[in-house]
């Protein structure tokens, strides 16, 4: 009789942890982009320069989604966390009995929304120091995921537009797109 040393996936019923799903086998996988459903290379640039404050920022774009379209202007993603922390804390402050914000919703707006941008800033700061370091600086735009908007309108066909101060649109969701603030009637 021949000893099993197959792992769980060729139909090992030992007990023993597969090797499928040891540590090691997930270190070992190549990451791999599907380049069709990957967002677009200028959005993410677009999106990564207005993080760190350059030209991507104030540009009016016209966002087109599976069934509608946002338009606005490009801002960072440290203003639209940072905006979210206020929203956050005046939405809290309007429904306690007293208008005051209760300092738990105070420590989460921070953690949350304004750790968010923090954490924006500090890959800034580490990708200045590398450059500064070594005369290199990380891709950082290839991981950029989201666009953020300021004075955006979401529309669809048939409907009026809602307007919101602030909007963070997932880039892989971006089905076209062109430069000015597009409006449907």
């Amino acid at each position: 009789m021949s000893e099993n040393t197959s792992d769980a996936s060729d139909g090992d019923t030992t007990g023993s942890e597969p090797k499928a799903a040891s540590t090691e086998f997930y270190e070992s996988l190549t990451q791999t982009t599907d380049y069709y459903a990957a967002p677009h290379r200028v959005l993410q640039s677009l999106a990564d320069s207005a993080d760190f404050g350059g030209a991507g920022k104030g540009i009016p774009i016209t966002l087109f989604l599976q069934g509608g379209m946002i338009a606005g202007h490009i801002t960072s993603g440290q203003d639209f966390y940072r905006n979210m922390a206020d929203l956050f804390r005046e939405g809290v402050s309007s429904v306690t009995d007293d208008g005051e914000l209760p300092e738990y919703a105070d420590d989460y707006a921070r953690r949350t929304f304004e750790g968010a941008a923090d954490d924006i800033d500090k890959m800034i700061a580490d990708d200045d120091k590398a450059f500064e370091e070594h005369g290199t600086k990380n891709s950082r735009w290839v991981l950029t995921r989201h666009i953020h908007l300021k004075d955006a309108y979401y529309t669809v066909p048939g409907s009026q537009s809602i307007k919101r101060d602030y909007v963070s649109v997932q880039l892989c969701q971006v089905v076209g797109w062109t430069l000015g603030v597009t409006m449907w009637g």
